[in-house]
């Protein structure tokens, strides 16, 4: 082979390495998403014998802390079920560990008019209340930002609900049996 052709040759290979190396550009880093700071425990009722309390019937809800101990958010769905019209309701919602150990009660006094019969609603899931925006579903939910992590919160896996409370607008109220 002469010096023309190698040279040729040598250019040819060249300029089809770089046509190629242009035609595939070099992947780019994809952005990680940014993990999401609340983690939900599971929410469920204490015993078999879910139901209305003090004529009080929970429909949803669910419970969240964060990932780094220093808050919570909790929304409840429920429904009066009495015939006087509610004007505040006390929910407590016990966080327990792996094992079901009750580590703190959490306590969220919703204060309203609830009608006989009507579905008070709130965000059904974290999800739902991280991407939305809905002025009453907000009310039906409370939350807490601390300066240092809570212990309880990092340990928390689970959380049940109760009725503590109900206040009716005709001066009458209701408490839960057992409480202080």
């Amino acid at each position: 082979m002469t010096k023309p052709a190698v040279t040729f040759a040598f250019a040819l290979a060249l300029a089809v390495t770089a046509a190629a190396s242009a035609a595939t550009p070099s992947p780019s880093p994809s952005p990680k998403p940014t993990p999401n700071p609340y983690r939900t425990l599971k929410f469920g009722t204490a015993t078999l014998a879910a139901g209305a309390t003090g004529n009080i019937e929970l429909v949803d809800g669910w419970v969240a802390v964060r990932r780094d101990g220093r808050g919570w958010h909790a929304c409840v769905s429920f429904k009066n079920h009495d015939s006087r019209t509610a004007s505040s309701v006390l929910f407590e919602f016990p966080l327990m560990d792996r094992n079901g150990e009750v580590l703190e009660k959490l306590r969220f006094d919703r204060r309203g008019t609830f009608s006989t019969g009507v579905d008070i609603r709130g965000w059904s899931s974290l999800e739902s209340w991280q991407s939305g925006s809905n002025r009453g579903y907000d009310e039906n939910c409370d939350g807490k930002s601390l300066g240092m992590a809570a212990f309880s919160l990092l340990q928390a896996r689970l959380a049940t609900y109760r009725v503590v409370r109900v206040d009716y607008s005709d001066g009458t109220s209701w408490t839960a049996p057992g409480t202080p």
